[in-house]
């Protein structure tokens, strides 16, 4: 028979901790974790390159601190947390239109290392929250390129230049292009290029983050329209990593 030490020790054990602080908890965040990440939630829209953006945060603080565990930690659990987050938010999008995700593919060379694409995880679990369909298969990324962290938009240009290839799907459905961060928009504007190139139309590019800076630009062209999001029942607000107050 075991002693109630012995008992406390294996639920311990048992339980995992939180991706962030590292605290005991038997989901992918703790209670704390869950409610700041939850605060991260500041979708906002705008026209940019003949599309429609949207974006779900800003790239800084928790959230920041999320992603960079998610692509230096190869934490694919904790991207389709992100991706389940981010499509509590996109309940209310009109049902009018089947959409079909196409998450933005990265280098072959960070895809061995990393073992996986943080797009594809985030886009995936919106698709599957939504009931929409993504496609992972249809944009690639043949050409191989440096990181574009510290390039300028001129420099990102041309190191993307022909840098994807589109293959059109056959299921039907608005083309959403999905990422996990926009900096200058180069990536998405390269892709977005690329499938236009082969008579496709992409409808818009969906976002879990934007960097500050091109959100204070935005807002200073008076071009983008904060969300208000509703009450509603919130992967980051769930029982199971804590609810906030509202």
């Amino acid at each position: 028979m075991f002693t109630p030490l012995q008992q406390f020790c294996d639920r311990l054990l048992l339980r995992s901790t939180c991706r962030l602080c590292q605290r005991p908890t038997s989901e992918v965040l703790c209670l704390d974790c869950g409610r700041q990440l939850q605060a991260c939630a500041q979708p906002r829209q705008w026209q940019s390159y003949g599309v429609t953006v949207w974006a779900w945060g800003r790239y800084e603080g928790l959230l920041r601190r999320a992603l960079r565990q998610v692509k230096f930690e190869r934490d694919r659990e904790l991207a389709q947390f992100l991706g389940q987050c981010m499509a509590a938010s996109l309940v209310d999008w009109p049902r009018s239109q089947p959409k079909q995700l196409i998450p933005i593919p990265i280098a072959a060379d960070r895809l061995k290392e990393r073992g996986f694409n943080q797009a594809d995880a985030i886009a995936i679990a919106v698709a599957q929250s939504q009931r929409w369909s993504c496609n992972t298969d249809a944009l690639r990324r043949p050409k191989s390129t440096q990181a574009l962290h510290g390039l300028n938009h001129q420099e990102r240009q041309q190191m993307l230049d022909r840098a994807f290839s589109w293959r059109s799907p056959q299921q039907r459905g608005e083309l959403w292009l999905v990422d996990d961060i926009l900096t200058t928009g180069t990536t998405l504007q390269e892709a977005t290029r690329t499938i236009r190139a082969q008579g496709d139309r992409v409808r818009g590019w969906l976002l879990l983050s934007q960097t500050p800076a091109l959100e204070d630009l935005n807002a200073a062209e008076g071009s983008a329209t904060i969300l208000k999001l509703r009450k509603q029942r919130h992967p980051c607000r769930d029982s199971s990593v804590g609810r906030a107050e509202d």
